[in-house]
């Protein structure tokens, strides 16, 4: 039995679905843009496609400035999260600490998540290792489009 827990890329892969923002002060209200300095919640969108529960599953939450090499240490920790995952299960994980978004690099910045557990651990990485989101099932990331920025003003 195993858990394996996954958060999806986009198509390309920095335009993951499992990742939005819901800008104002009810993390239940749309998603939509985030505006500079009003803050916003972060959602992550977790499953599980092992055959075995999880109870202590994390969540990380980042953004970053993508014109640099995004690594964990270079990256601004948003906050954590935890969350219990049946085999099969599929869950939408609140960040609880708000997020301020700041204008940077002309508002194209990226948000980034991962989830891993004890029974299914991150791979091995350094610090200044950059998050490898194309072949990292754990690890997601939502960026501004080429022609558009993910920050408003």
């Amino acid at each position: 039995m195993t858990v394996e827990l996954w958060m999806d890329d986009g198509n390309p892969w920095y335009l993951s679905p499992d990742i939005w923002v819901v800008p104002g002060a009810d993390p239940l209200a749309a998603p939509g843009q985030p505006t500079e300095d009003e803050p916003a919640y972060v959602w992550g969108r977790v499953h599980n496609r092992g055959t075995f529960d999880v109870s202590d599953a994390t969540v990380r939450f980042y953004w970053a400035d993508p014109s640099t090499l995004v690594t964990r240490a270079s990256a601004n920790l948003i906050g954590t999260s935890s969350a219990a995952l049946a085999a099969g299960e599929t869950k939408d994980v609140l960040c609880l600490t708000q997020w301020l978004p700041q204008f940077v690099n002309e508002g194209h910045e990226c948000l980034i998540a991962e989830a891993f557990a004890p029974a299914d651990p991150l791979p091995p990485h350094a610090p200044t290792d950059p998050f490898n989101v194309p072949t990292d099932r754990h690890v997601a990331q939502r960026e501004s489009g080429r022609d558009q920025s993910l920050i408003s003003r």
